[in-house]
């Protein structure tokens, strides 16, 4: 453990940590649908340490956050409750 700890880089475990969310995201992402698998993500460690001088500015989003709901599915159409109705109240309404 000590030998890892004395050698290991923090920049490196940190766009190695990104990167697992990053994926993960993409999983989610893709969930239910079949797809091929992707080959695994490379790690370009100049882009990244670069992008640390201004991530901060713009509010960093994680590829783990919360997605906004998407709706997959057709809302279900129901008919009106005063359609048996409609009639009487449009008589009501106009007649007087």
């Amino acid at each position: 453990m000590r030998a890892m700890l004395a050698t290991a880089d923090p920049v490196m475990l940190f766009t190695g940590i990104r990167a697992a969310q990053e994926d993960l995201g993409r999983r989610v992402d893709r969930r239910g649908v079949q797809t091929t698998p992707q080959e695994p993500v490379v790690i370009d460690l100049q882009r990244f340490t670069a992008n640390l001088k201004t991530a901060w500015q713009g509010g960093e989003v994680r590829p783990t956050h919360k997605r906004p709901y998407r709706r997959t599915k057709p809302y279900p159409k129901r008919p009106s409750m005063l359609e048996p109705y409609e009639a009487q109240i449009r008589a009501r309404c106009c007649s007087g």
